[in-house]
């Protein structure tokens, strides 16, 4: 469970399962459990929210995209906006958490693995600042 910040009415992103024991992320009224959205279509799981809650976070289930959906509070129901996402997370590892979202939501902390994320060489140039006073 991904505990979300305190707002006027408290709420709390969870995974369920649903159909076949696809993990999903709803979003539940706390701490009376009377409202439940999903929020996720297709397998989600991992939810993060933004530190001002009008947005959360979830790795897609079947090709670990990184997605957003955008909620909206009205009174007390929510309104969803349709999960889209951010980005592909490659080689992201399970070992010490999967990632994390800074409170703004514009970066994302991957905890990945090196190995499976990139082959491109690595140049290295010594004497740089020789190379500027020419």
């Amino acid at each position: 469970m991904s505990a979300h910040p305190a707002t006027q009415t408290r709420r709390r992103a969870g995974e369920g399962l649903r159909h076949g024991f696809q993990p999903e992320v709803y979003v539940t009224s706390f701490p009376d459990g009377a409202r439940k959205y999903q929020v996720s279509t297709g397998g989600g799981e991992n939810p993060r929210w933004r530190a001002d809650g009008k947005e959360l976070f979830f790795l897609a289930s079947q090709n670990a995209n990184l997605m957003a959906a955008n909620i909206e509070q009205n009174g007390q129901e929510l309104r969803l906006g349709t999960p889209h996402p951010l980005f592909q997370t490659l080689g992201i590892g399970y070992r010490l958490g999967l990632y994390d979202v800074r409170s703004d939501g514009q970066r994302f902390l991957i905890n990945g693995d090196t190995q499976t994320v990139s082959n491109v060489p690595l140049i290295m140039v010594s004497n740089w600042s020789s190379e500027l006073r020419k």
